[in-house]
């Protein structure tokens, strides 16, 4: 049985991409133009989009059925 398919790995560097992507190097140039108000809160909200589609995404994962090359 295989722990990490192809399309696993795939999917995790996605993933890895999106949350490690370019917008990264951005945040502290949008940070100081933002100002530290509306900076804070949208960093709050992002945080919190971020989580919710985490957890919507490991919850649609588990419900997937399994493909099996057999």
């Amino acid at each position: 049985m295989v722990f990490l398919t192809g399309e696993d790995m795939k999917a995790c560097f996605n993933l890895f991409c999106c949350i490690y992507g370019i917008g990264t190097l951005g945040m502290p140039g949008n940070f100081a133009r933002a100002g530290p108000l509306i900076a804070v809160i949208a960093m709050a909200f992002m945080a919190f989009a971020n989580t919710y589609s985490s957890i919507a995404m490991s919850k649609a994962m588990l419900m997937a059925p399994r493909r099996s090359i057999a």
